[in-house]
């Protein structure tokens, strides 16, 4: 049997643990952060052997995990970074990629202009008169985000495998950084028995955070070119990510035109709900993200509109499913065809199944196993 330890530093994760259950496979949970009472009990809903640390106590992580055959990695922020340095050099390493790790370093690549403009402003008054054009020619030319690529290979080459979900999503990514081999996640997620459209209302979701990656500015743009657009119910999650002048001048936009701000955290539950009725989603966002909210709205009968910059984008439509690009939404609501018919609800289910068929949870974790016993 092979022991694997799993570093996760947040609780929406955790679950993402379960997928590594196999007879071959121990595995155990290591939470490295603050806890209170519902992330200890969402850990011990997992039936998962668990230990809980501080960010100030790296030396007794590493002790815990020096036993183990493997850590899978769930994201790579600083701390995890530093165990990377106290790992045997047997001890086979897989990093869970959720983006931001990478992403952030070619923002002027993964979100708009409007949005770069926002979040990194370049202001005369902040630089002065020299530094102002210096950083203006550089942002006009392409040149603002430049990797340390020796820095990058050195933290990278210490990871045996990246863990995405697709294939297109690590290739978008190896124009720009050094990665490891690639491992496919197998979806997991069953799909409804009936194709019921009826609880679908006008209302269309739009986004998964506060976070600016997903340009909500330049979706407002779009929704507004439509005549029809105050017939529907627009719908923000608003309830995590950084709470900064970004998410103020969306919040500020939103209100002024009757947009409805989630909040408030969701339970599963309360975030199905909303899939349940909505007619759309749309992700405006450039880069991977936001595919639990895409495969809620898929297995729900949501219409799902996505940025044709996006690696989801081009990876769904090779895979055959009806999605549209969301320069088509404002004549889809002028013209009343925002819903999916059953037809087509129909047809991405039968797309889903065929994909999660094609590569099944088995086929991970024999790919898992294959890193494990060095082949």
């Amino acid at each position: 049997m092979y022991k694997l330890i799993h570093i996760h530093n947040d609780f929406k994760f955790f679950h993402d643990t379960l997928r590594y259950n196999n007879p071959l496979v121990y595995n155990e949970i290591i939470f490295i952060g603050d806890v209170d009472d519902s992330i200890i009990g969402i850990l011990q809903n997992l039936q998962l052997p668990y230990k809980v640390f501080n960010k100030a106590e790296t030396n007794k992580v590493v002790e815990v995990i020096s036993s183990f055959d493997g850590v899978v990695l769930n994201s790579l922020d600083k701390t995890n970074v530093e165990l990377l340095n106290f790992l045997d050099k047997n001890q086979k390493v897989f990093l869970r990629l959720f983006g931001y790790e990478l992403y952030r370093h070619k923002l002027d690549k993964y979100i708009s202009s409007k949005t770069l403009n926002l979040t990194k402003p370049i202001s005369l008054t902040k630089y002065g008169v020299k530094e102002y054009l210096k950083r203006k020619a550089k942002r006009l030319l392409g040149l603002e985000y430049r990797i340390n690529k020796e820095k990058h290979k050195s933290i990278y080459s210490k990871i045996d495998a990246i863990l995405l979900v697709n294939q297109f999503e690590y290739d978008e990514l190896k124009k720009y950084f050094y990665l490891p081999r690639f491992i496919q996640v197998a979806l997991t997620r069953e799909t409804p028995k009936t194709f019921d459209l009826s609880n679908k209302k006008e209302e269309i979701i739009v986004g998964n955070s506060r976070n600016s990656w997903n340009n909500h500015l330049d979706i407002f743009k779009v929704i507004k070119k439509s005549r029809k657009f105050n017939t529907y119910k627009f719908i923000l999650f608003f309830n995590y990510g950084a709470n900064n002048d970004y998410a103020e001048t969306v919040r500020k936009e939103a209100n002024q035109n009757n947009f409805v701000l989630i909040e408030n955290f969701l339970n599963s539950e309360e975030f199905n709900k909303f899939y349940d009725t909505a007619a759309a989603l749309i992700i405006n966002s450039y880069r991977q993200q936001a595919l639990g909210n895409i495969f809620s709205a898929l297995l729900s009968g949501t219409k799902i509109y996505l940025n044709k910059k996006s690696s989801t984008y081009k990876w769904l439509k090779h895979e055959g499913f009806i999605i549209s690009e969301i320069t088509e939404l404002s004549n889809d609501i002028d013209n009343n065809k925002v819903k999916l018919s059953s037809e087509e609800y129909q047809h991405n289910i039968t797309c889903y199944n065929q994909m999660k068929s094609n590569y099944t949870n088995i086929n991970f974790i024999e790919n898992i196993i294959t890193v494990l016993k060095n082949e």
